[in-house]
């Protein structure tokens, strides 16, 4: 146990840009499975693939990057805080569409746009056959929280603890 405790140690800005790294890879999966890849929503999926290779960038860059990796960093996390703002103005239109359902005998007319029949997937969010949803508030954040991380970790590292990784 002391060894590995040694190793974590040792290590541990490594481990950390690891793990920010299959952060942004899970997020990445996780907007593909879900299908959110219409339009605007493709800004969640680059910005979580660019984040990715960000991390990756900044496990194998010299250090004289790291600060020019930390500003992209900031800048990524930009768009976790315009995702917040995109599903809040959704969750907006839901309620706006919501006060247009009229109850007519035992069927309800829902007028509203973007509603795709036949039991596929709505343009926005929702499981296949399932009723449309709302998105998620406070999604995006994972993306700003993920990104702001690693420009802390970036920007916090010392070149002492790198000469001592190397070494």
């Amino acid at each position: 146990m002391k060894s590995l405790q040694t190793l974590v140690q040792r290590h541990v800005w490594s481990l950390l840009m690891l793990l920010i790294a299959g952060a942004f890879a899970l997020l990445l999966v996780e907007l593909i499975v879900t299908q959110h890849t219409d339009g605007i929503q493709l800004v969640g999926v680059g910005a979580s693939a660019i984040g990715l290779i960000l991390a990756g960038l900044s496990l194998l860059a010299p250090s004289s990057w790291r600060r020019a990796l930390a500003v992209l960093f900031l800048a990524l996390s930009l768009t976790g805080v315009i995702g917040v703002v995109e599903h809040q103005e959704a969750r907006n239109k839901d309620r706006r569409e919501a006060a247009l359902v009229a109850p007519s005998g035992n069927t309800t007319i829902r007028i509203a746009q973007g509603r795709q029949e036949g039991g596929g997937r709505s343009e926005r969010f929702g499981p296949p056959g399932g009723e449309e949803s709302a998105p998620p508030p406070l999604a995006p954040l994972s993306l700003a929280g993920t990104s702001l991380m690693a420009a802390v970790l970036l920007l916090g590292r010392r070149d002492a603890v790198i000469a001592a990784e190397q070494g």
